[in-house]
């Protein structure tokens, strides 16, 4: 009978088996994650009970890890409960991801004072003004650009638009500013078919200030509480968080 060479019976050392694991025919991307995989396996199986009797096994030739071993280690050892990716989806995908255009209507907005708005033409500092109306002044339109949202509408908080200014390109934002909020105009093309992400400063809540009444407001949508006002006084049209104190929220929408 033929004898087995001595090098087949031996154990193989550590050094071998490193040398025979590291060096294969082919080199794939996978031999990072698999070298981590065993490591993790490894030592989750010297601290969990095995529930299988120990089995006496005979000294073989060492092998290359394969994608077949990596899938059956990930399938045994590695996925043993729910999946926090999946939970993370499932929470990111109840957030509209763009609000949708859907009609304009034009109107000639007053305060509750009789002060309509005016275009500040100031060359590279366009503000808009609220001033009380004189003979033969002409204040501007706006146009109210309705916008829809993917979860539908809010009635508690009234119908999302943007404001822009007829004859122009220039659009009413609302902007974040330390601790408050900041009025601006913005020059954009008309209409934006779709708003989303840092655009949603263009986007207000319009609402009557009660179901019988024939005023308004607009609060912005990414700064909740701040309101368009005016002040007592002709002045800049701005943003503010007090309703009714100084400033001027309500308006009347003429056409």
């Amino acid at each position: 009978m033929a004898r087995v060479p001595d090098v087949l019976l031996r154990d193989i050392s550590e050094e071998e088996m490193e040398m025979e694991f590291s060096f294969g025919n082919e080199i794939s991307f996978y031999q990072s994650f698999q070298h981590a995989g065993i490591l993790s396996v490894l030592e989750d199986a010297a601290t969990k009970p095995s529930t299988q009797p120990p089995r006496r096994r005979r000294p073989s030739r060492s092998r290359l890890f394969t994608d077949a071993d990596l899938s059956a280690m990930l399938t045994s050892n590695l996925v043993e409960g729910p999946s926090s990716f999946a939970e993370a989806s499932l929470v990111s995908s109840g957030l509209p991801s763009a609000y949708t255009y859907d009609k304009v209507q034009r109107w000639t907005i007053q305060d509750l004072d009789n002060k309509c708005f005016f275009l500040d033409g100031t060359p590279g500092q366009p503000k808009l003004l609220a001033l009380h109306l004189q003979v033969n002044d002409k204040p501007v339109e706006l146009d109210l650009r309705f916008y829809r949202s993917p979860l539908g509408s809010d009635a508690n908080s009234g119908q999302l638009v943007a404001l822009d200014i007829v004859d122009s390109k220039l659009y009413l934002t609302c902007v974040k500013e330390g601790d408050g909020c900041r009025l601006q105009l913005e020059e954009a093309e008309k209409p934006l078919k779709e708003i989303s992400g840092d655009n949603q400063k263009y986007l207000f809540y319009y609402k009557p200030t009660s179901p019988a009444s024939e005023t308004f407001t607009f609060q912005s949508l990414i700064c909740p509480g701040w309101y368009m006002a005016t002040p007592n006084d002709n002045g800049y049209v701005q943003m503010h968080n007090v309703i009714g104190e100084r400033f001027y929220t309500d308006f009347h929408l003429f056409l």
